[in-house]
């Protein structure tokens, strides 16, 4: 509905289901000064192609990028990093 925010089911293109045991454990949004604020309840990521840039948002911000921590039932744990330009990496 061209407001930039994932906000109806009729909007989902893709849903990503993790399949193992492993869990989300917390969610940070990026800014140039101040570096990565965890803590976040929800991020809000869109992906509207074909522009290349993405929006990234919280309820109270915009970022430049996202971690998405991963936390194995052993303690080992992952980030899933996404960034306006559209490049995502695993750490």
């Amino acid at each position: 509905d061209s407001d930039n925010e994932y906000d109806d089911p009729a909007e989902k293109v893709k849903e990503f289901i993790i399949q193992t045991n492993d869990k989300i454990t917390d969610l940070c949004g990026y800014k140039a000064i101040g570096g990565y604020i965890c803590g976040q309840n929800y991020l809000n990521i869109l992906f509207l192609r074909p522009n290349p840039l993405v929006t990234i948002k919280s309820d109270i911000d915009t970022y430049s990028g996202i971690k998405i921590i991963t936390t194995s039932p052993r303690g080992k744990s992952k980030s899933i990093i996404v960034w306006s330009s559209g490049e995502i990496s695993v750490e």
